[in-house]
C-alpha cells in the first residue's frame, strides 16, 4: 500500500512540473520608429532596432544651426507596456545647451510623444522654440 501512494505522489509531482507554464520571456529587442520635429518642421524620421535596456544614441541637426543629441533606452515595463527613457541635450547655435530626461511608459505599438523647449511671449512676436519627438515602439521576436 505504501508503494502505491508514493508512486501516485511522484506521478502528480512530475505531472505538475511538466504542464506548468512559466511567465513569458521579456523581449530582448525593440523596433523604434521616430519623427523628430523642430518648431513644427520634421528634421528626421529614423527607424532603429535597439536591445532592451541598452541606450541607442542619435544626433540630429535642428533649425538655425542647433543640434539635438539623444539617447533612448527601451525596456519591458508590464505585459504589453514598454518603458522609454530618454536623455536629450539640445544645443542652440550660440552654444547654450539644455538637457531633459523624460521617461514614458507606452503601450506596445501606440504613439508616444515628448515635447520640450520654450515659449517666449515678451515684446514683439512670440518665440516658440519647441521640439517634438514622437515614437512607436514594438517588441521584436528573437530571430525576427
Amino acid at each position: 500500500m505504501l508503494n502505491t501512494n508514493i508512486a501516485l505522489f511522484l506521478g502528480l509531482a512530475v505531472f505538475g512540473v511538466s504542464t506548468s507554464s512559466g511567465p513569458e520571456a521579456a523581449p530582448t529587442r525593440y523596433n523604434v520608429e521616430m519623427t523628430v520635429s523642430d518648431r513644427g518642421e520634421v528634421i528626421a524620421s529614423p527607424r532603429l532596432v535597439t536591445t532592451a535596456g541598452e541606450p541607442a544614441r542619435m544626433k540630429f541637426d535642428g533649425k538655425d544651426g542647433s543640434r539635438i543629441d539623444m539617447s533612448l533606452t527601451a525596456s519591458p515595463a508590464a505585459p504589453g507596456k514598454i518603458a522609454v527613457r530618454s536623455d536629450i541635450v539640445t544645443t542652440a547655435a550660440n552654444g547654450v545647451a539644455r538637457k531633459s530626461s523624460p521617461m514614458l511608459v507606452v503601450a506596445e505599438g501606440e504613439l508616444g510623444t515628448i515635447e520640450y523647449g520654450s515659449v517666449y511671449e515678451g515684446k514683439g512676436a512670440p518665440v516658440r522654440d519647441l521640439k517634438r519627438i514622437q515614437f512607436r515602439v514594438r517588441a521584436l521576436v528573437d530571430g525576427a
